[in-house]
């Protein structure tokens, strides 16, 4: 039960990191800045982010209600996501 709090809270976590980087002005500048060109590679890492994040979420989620009405269907979608 512990365990799908601390998967949805760091589920949570990378993507509020992705949405903080695809959305922060100044950190776009700093990369644009660094090197010109990288500027697609971080928008497409902070996409893969959010996506992860929303992922993990969901994985959990799914976890979460798994284990609470013992479904061995839900279960068995979570262990072959992992």
């Amino acid at each position: 039960m512990f365990y799908t709090v601390y998967m949805q809270l760091t589920g949570l976590a990378v993507l509020a990191i992705g949405i903080w980087m695809f959305v922060d002005a100044e950190i776009v500048k700093l990369v644009n800045f660094i090197a010109s060109d990288e500027s697609k590679l971080f928008r497409s890492a902070a996409i893969f982010l959010m996506a992860l994040g929303c992922f993990v979420i969901l994985v959990s989620a799914l976890g979460f209600a798994g284990t609470v009405t013992e479904s061995t269907t839900m279960l068995g979608i979570v262990s072959s996501s992992v």
